[in-house]
């Protein structure tokens, strides 16, 4: 940190400079970052009113939420979004109330405890979709009797609105497990964590599957069981997730821990394959020994480029290093590359998709979408600290509306993506300079369950 030249009294230089560095000094060590901006000080309660802005702008009162910018149909992405930020932001109703959207809507039209991953208006008048046994849920207009803890029932309607694709998404099933887990510690409802491990059974059955490199996380349960590569997506990794999964899973045949190791692995063999040290949105992953990775490099073939799905890479990764800081290989991945940072110095903006060579597709783009600045951020944070201030203070803090959003009022995906990058910087922020907090008392053996839980309440 660099201090503006102060001109010192004559005679008394070695006093003030010693006051001058006690006052920093004593700053610091009460938690204070002299660096920050006032507004970045202030990041707390941005993610307070931000989130009340959300539930108003995406969430409906039955617990739906819904993307303006495709059609205003849901996703289980979307749904599992809300449930980590409503846990974050310690507020049960709207938790319940999504939750409980999500099993009716896409829980229940499957046979197992996995999520149908997109719902939406339906193309005919014959297809059926999923009640709350006390009220219709895919209205719009009417609110329903919601926190029925009952199975609700498949009933034929009018057709309007029902489940799009009845297939799992790997990201959002282990994050809505992730969010009752937390809830289930946060607010002392056991059966939260019960709901959790039974998903997590059939995750575990579905989403992932053995691979020479160890369990892999596949995308969904749409994989196919007799193939020799699997379709992969790297954005959907979450190392600190399977630690926690492997710290309440005590069934003797999950190994969670699997997915940390076949995770760094899968990473670490695409982004040496790419010229930027950037992960791709997709990979093809082989199941033979070779274990080998490749990548689409078709010029035409948008599947390896760093977008839309990669930018989360870093964040995942980013959150695995701050709940376990003792583990090297998330900061050795984040330190790979430094072509963001480097892009960031030439053209003081990030790019909005590379191709496998670095090639941006839409170079007259101005500035990409904030969901690039906000999924971005962590890693950044972790590894480049100067670009990571610029990119709050010049592109995400001027982009808040006062109604409380951020950007595109319209844009779901970047509301979340800066949420949660704004408050893993702020954790990152205030921890770097305060005090050791003490470990809860809580579970032996839950450690990176105890973090993540420091980490939500720190807001």
């Amino acid at each position: 940190m660099s201090l503006p030249f102060v001109p010192f009294p004559h005679g008394n230089d070695k006093v003030f400079r010693m006051l001058v560095l006690s006052l920093i000094f004593l700053l610091v060590i009460q938690g204070v970052n002299p660096a920050l901006s006032h507004a970045q000080s202030n990041l707390s309660s941005l993610l307070k009113s931000t989130w009340v802005g959300y539930k108003a702008h995406f969430i409906q009162s039955d617990g739906r939420v819904r993307d303006p910018n495709a059609e205003n149909i849901s996703t289980s992405e979307g749904q599992s979004y809300a449930m980590l930020r409503a846990v974050w932001m310690n507020d049960r109703e709207t938790f319940d109330r999504v939750y409980q959207w999500s099993i009716n809507n896409l829980q229940a039209p499957r046979s197992d405890k996995l999520f149908a991953w997109r719902w939406g208006k339906l193309p005919n008048a014959e297809a059926t979709t999923i009640l709350n046994p006390k009220a219709i849920i895919n209205s719009e207009e009417k609110t329903p009797t919601l926190l029925v803890k009952t199975v609700p029932q498949l009933e034929s309607v009018d057709g309007t609105w029902g489940v799009l694709n009845q297939e799992s998404a790997s990201d959002a099933d282990q994050d809505i497990a992730l969010a009752l887990i937390l809830a289930a510690r946060i607010w002392k409802e056991p059966q939260y964590q019960t709901d959790a491990l039974a998903i997590l059974h059939d995750f575990w059955n579905k989403n992932t599957g053995a691979s020479p490199a160890g369990r892999v996380l596949f995308a969904g349960d749409w994989h196919k069981n007799d193939i020799t590569a699997e379709l992969i997506n790297p954005s959907y990794f979450a190392p600190y997730a399977y630690r926690i999964f492997a710290e309440v899973d005590t069934n003797p045949e999950h190994h969670w821990l699997e997915l940390v190791d076949s995770s760094y692995y899968i990473l670490n063999q695409a982004t040496d394959q790419t010229r930027t040290g950037l992960p791709p949105n997709w990979l093809l992953f082989s199941l033979e020994p070779d274990k080998k990775i490749s990548l689409f490099y078709q010029t035409s073939d948008q599947r390896s480029d760093y977008g839309y799905d990669a930018i989360r890479v870093h964040w995942r990764i980013g959150m695995d290093h701050l709940l376990t800081p003792n583990n090297p290989r998330a900061l050795a991945f984040l330190k790979k590359s430094n072509f963001l940072e480097r892009y960031w110095a030439l053209k003081n903006r990030l790019p909005e998709t590379l191709t496998v060579d670095g090639i941006e597709r839409n170079n007259k783009v101005k500035s990409p979408s904030l969901s690039t600045y906000g999924a971005s951020l962590l890693g950044l944070t972790l590894t480049n600290k100067v670009t990571a201030n610029a990119i709050i203070d010049q592109q995400l803090l001027p982009s808040l509306h006062q109604e409380a959003f951020w950007g595109d009022k319209k844009d779901y995906y970047a509301q979340n993506w800066v949420w949660f990058g704004l408050a893993a910087h702020d954790y990152y922020q205030k921890t770097r300079y305060a005090k050791p907090i003490q470990r809860l008392n809580s579970q032996p053996k839950q450690k990176t369950l105890d973090a993540l839980i420091r980490l939500i309440q720190a807001i």
